[in-house]
């Protein structure tokens, strides 16, 4: 910078700007990009071995990758998660048979007649709704089992603790208030 040739100069006219774009080298850098992504995905990933984890933890070593923090929360996080779906699952089918069992009581005379065709639909589509949710939960645990990504892992699982903490505050609040 001391004879000037490195000198920056400032372009206040468009027209002088050189927007042309090499759309060769920028092929080459997407394609280098893929093959660099598809060889660092193809890398087998090994699963935490409950014993030699434990041995290793004893010694001192820590994992290359990671996993000794995100297999405990994806453990507890699956967990959860596949009770929810369990739990939904279990509710569905009480729901239904209770539901059953009350629909053979109604009475089928006059305008009844429509408002229980009315509450069968609604009754349908909130078990229908109720097994997409259970559905969903137990994709969720499958997926997040297979996830490897550790940020991801420890993120799911501070929003679940997130959604606890505001549900034991709002039975809190409720129960102080009656």
């Amino acid at each position: 910078m001391a004879n000037g040739k490195n000198k920056q100069t400032t372009i206040n006219n468009i027209n002088q700007l050189n927007l042309e774009i090499d759309y060769d080298k920028l092929a080459e850098a997407i394609v280098k990009a893929q093959e660099k992504a598809k060889v660092k995905d193809n890398k087998p990933t090994e699963k935490v071995k409950l014993f030699p984890a434990i041995w290793k933890i004893l010694k001192g070593e820590s994992s290359k990758d990671g996993r000794f923090l995100s297999e405990p929360y994806k453990l507890i996080i699956g967990s959860i998660y596949r009770t929810i779906a369990i739990v939904g699952f279990i509710l569905l089918i009480l729901f239904d048979v209770a539901f059953v069992i009350e629909f053979t009581k109604l009475s089928w005379q006059g305008w009844q007649i429509g408002v229980n065709i009315i509450a069968a639909i609604i009754i349908l589509a909130a078990s229908v709704s109720l097994f997409l949710y259970m559905l969903i939960f137990w994709g969720a645990a499958n997926d997040l089992k297979h996830e490897d990504n550790k940020e991801y892992v420890i993120n799911v699982f501070s929003g679940l603790v997130s959604v606890a903490a505001l549900v034991v505050a709002i039975i809190a609040l409720f129960k102080g208030i009656g």
